[in-house]
């Protein structure tokens, strides 16, 4: 159960599904420059002087926000003063997984498959300071983004939006055991929750063949081509 369940983690890492890139968000431009900020009420996003119990409840928080907005939250740079004699970090940056540029490849060419960077040095970011005996303070907030961000439709394919919960990979697990292909099993799971969004998984990724064969490797010993799975 360990090994499927790990190989089933390294089955979502290696997927690179990239949604189809609109022009997703409420799009300013000035002095040729365009940015995009995401359409989200007021009450629905992170604010200045919000505060929060703890740093994992602010990293949900924006991450939860994030979701909801199309694009996908990387943890930033952190500080902790030498004073600090707790464990609490004086300043948690959290950012645009598209902020930065890549860093430049030092040493021989790789033989691996090149991809293009997709960072652009985007600025969006939510930055908080703990406060003794109350928690953490946001204290900086940068809502716009210098790319498109996801359409709604598409935000099932996000990284964070791909999580399988523990309780659906042994019931995947389970449906392996009475010889039910991935493919059914994944929609069995889609009849009780409703829609793949509610699974961590669309339907292209549960079609695709790559996906396909990466599972049936998981599930069975014995190979099984992808024409083959629909006949499960």
């Amino acid at each position: 159960m360990s090994e499927f369940i790990n190989n089933w983690k390294l089955l979502k890492i290696d997927n690179d599904y990239e949604p189809v890139p609109y022009s997703v968000g409420i799009l300013y431009e000035e002095a040729g420059e365009k940015s995009w900020v995401p359409d989200i009420p007021a009450g629905e996003k992170p604010a200045y002087g919000m505060m929060y119990y703890t740093l994992e409840q602010a990293y949900e928080y924006y991450k939860d926000y994030a979701k909801r907005a199309g694009f996908e939250v990387r943890l930033g740079q952190q500080y902790k003063s030498k004073k600090n004699k707790d464990n609490n970090l004086d300043l948690k940056y959290f950012v645009c997984s598209k902020e930065g540029t890549a860093p430049k490849k030092v040493g021989p060419k790789s033989k691996h498959r090149k991809y293009s960077s997709k960072r652009t040095d985007c600025k969006a970011a939510f930055r908080v300071k703990y406060i003794e005996g109350r928690g953490y303070w946001c204290y900086e907030f940068v809502e716009a983004h210098n790319h498109s961000l996801v359409k709604k439709e598409d935000s099932g394919f996000l990284v964070s939006s791909r999580d399988v919960s523990y309780t659906q990979q042994v019931f995947l697990y389970q449906a392996s055991q009475v010889d039910l292909g991935p493919v059914k099993g994944f929609n069995l799971l889609r009849v009780i929750y409703g829609e793949y969004d509610f699974i961590g998984i669309g339907p292209n990724l549960a079609k695709d063949e790559t996906f396909k064969r990466r599972i049936s490797d998981i599930v069975w010993t014995d190979r099984i081509e992808p024409e083959e799975f629909e006949d499960l």
